[in-house]
């Protein structure tokens, strides 16, 4: 979240109401007074004299509950009102955001083509927090009471645990290129100096021999890069096969022989009572 010169949120506590922060300042923040933003002030001029207060202020938060009425005691002076009321009849469901601006372009988007083209990209949620803030209030009170809840996720940890020793071992390859490269580069630049102006326009033949050898390595490495890549496919794919074949064949084969011996169960007790009546 992006925020320009937000305010901030307090409240009191209030029985059947609950308050829930949506967004906070860090440690090291603090107010600032509204006159020292009149105009246009610069970073610095900001800085001067600010001290953090070491409190995290709420700039935007979420009222849940039945909420009670500002005047309890009636309406103001002036107003009528038949049946005034003292709280809320219905659960609330409430965001509210101290700053009027955080959905200005300046503070979450920008141009994706650069300067001057129509169509924009966002660099801060801004607008996922609104859509998101939206679609939650929008539900039921059961959705709402589940959306919140931390998603759940099941990985296929073999298959995880394939892909980080492949890294690895790609990783020490590339790192093996790395290095063979450049100690055949300071190899050719030392030969190179040794030389002289022509022999630097037409190698020699040393210098062609060492050239082919590090291109014959490089290829190598990279043969060797590409068998570990499709060694990876190899077992996700057998991996992958035999969890077909568990959840096609083994399944119903286990379903099936479990049919087979309760069927048998079934007719052994049956065959038991009628040799008893007999």
């Amino acid at each position: 979240m992006n925020l320009g010169t937000p305010g901030f949120l307090k409240t009191t506590a209030r029985g059947g109401v609950l308050v829930e922060a949506l967004i906070t300042s860090g440690p090291l923040s603090g107010p600032i007074p509204v006159a020292k933003l009149a105009g246009t002030p610069t970073p610095d001029s900001l800085r001067a004299g600010f001290t953090p207060t070491r409190e995290r202020y709420v700039a935007a938060l979420r009222l849940r509950g039945t909420l009670p009425s500002a005047y309890p005691a009636g309406p103001p002076a002036g107003v009528t009102r038949r049946a005034p009321r003292t709280a809320a009849t219905m659960a609330a469901e409430v965001v509210v955001v101290a700053d009027t601006d955080f959905l200005g372009d300046a503070l979450w988007v920008r141009p994706a083509g650069g300067v001057g083209q129509g169509e924009l990209e966002p660099w801060a949620n801004n607008g996922d927090f609104v859509l998101n803030a939206l679609d939650n209030l929008t539900g039921s009170a059961d959705l709402i009471g589940i959306r919140g809840r931390a998603s759940f996720a099941r990985p296929f940890t073999r298959v995880d645990q394939l892909r980080s020793i492949a890294d690895e071992r790609l990783r020490g390859k590339a790192a093996e290129l790395e290095q063979k490269l450049a100690a055949t580069e300071r190899r050719l630049a030392d030969l190179e100096s040794r030389g002289d102006d022509h022999a630097a326009l037409a190698p020699s033949s040393q210098q062609q021999a060492e050239l082919q050898r590090f291109q014959q390595e490089k290829l190598r490495i990279r043969k060797e890069l590409r068998g570990v890549r499709r060694g990876l496919d190899v077992e996700i794919n057998r991996l992958g096969m035999w969890l077909k074949i568990a959840n096609v064949a083994a399944v119903p084969a286990l379903l099936s022989i479990g049919a087979l011996i309760v069927a048998a169960v079934q007719r052994r007790r049956r065959r038991v009572r009628r040799t008893a009546v007999e």
